[in-house]
């Protein structure tokens, strides 16, 4: 349930975490419970093709995102493209049992013809999670200083919500991710949820 998120949630810089947390959510909202064993389980008998997939996929995002800040902004537009075609990459693995560029291929299928839908709803998410991560911080952190007039108060106090934060609001991106994924597969293919939980359930 929640708690198998939360201890997933720490490890989400890693590969083998980001499929396991990717397994917890989708099951959390096809209406199945799973603990963090059972959300590593499928990911584990996977392991290498889902991890150098994982690889490869934030090798070219991370590449594009460097490159439209070296660029100023020229190769933001590769990247949105990247985002919308390749997003839905983990949930191919996880749920379709496809990995590397069949994986991606697959992921390209789903996004293809909904790009303004796809960033559209990660630019809400990514502006509320700037709010709550750096402005909100910054904010209470220079009203400690005018008030207190204490750097270490504020570092202290900055740092604790910025931590609140990004432990609330990271597995958001898990769930965009999900609920994105399987939009696109009711609209496209006309898929069954219900299917899906059943399968997924026990796997």
């Amino acid at each position: 349930g929640w708690f198998a998120l939360a201890v997933l949630q720490w490890g989400r810089a890693n590969p083998l975490a980001t499929g396991a947390m990717t397994v917890a959510m989708t099951n959390r909202y096809l209406g199945n419970d799973v603990g963090v064993g059972a959300s590593f389980r499928p990911v584990l008998g996977r392991l290498v093709p889902f991890v150098g997939t994982s690889m490869l996929l934030n090798l070219m995002l991370g590449g594009a995102l460097i490159g439209g800040f070296l660029t100023c902004g020229a190769a933001l537009i590769l990247f949105a493209f990247l985002w919308v075609w390749f997003l839905f990459t983990p949930c191919v693995m996880v749920i379709e049992g496809t990995a590397g560029t069949g994986a991606m291929s697959r992921s390209k299928q789903l996004g293809t013809g909904h790009g303004l839908r796809i960033l559209g709803a990660s630019a809400v998410l990514f502006i509320i999670y700037v709010a709550f991560v750096f402005v909100l911080p910054a904010g209470v952190g220079n009203l400690i200083v005018a008030r207190f007039h204490s750097p270490i108060l504020q570092q202290v106090v900055q740092q604790t919500i910025q931590i609140i934060a990004v432990t609330l609001l990271d597995p958001m991106w898990s769930v965009l991710r999900i609920m994105l994924y399987f939009d696109m597969r009711i609209r496209k293919e006309g898929y069954d949820l219900a299917l899906a939980a059943h399968r997924l359930g026990g796997a």
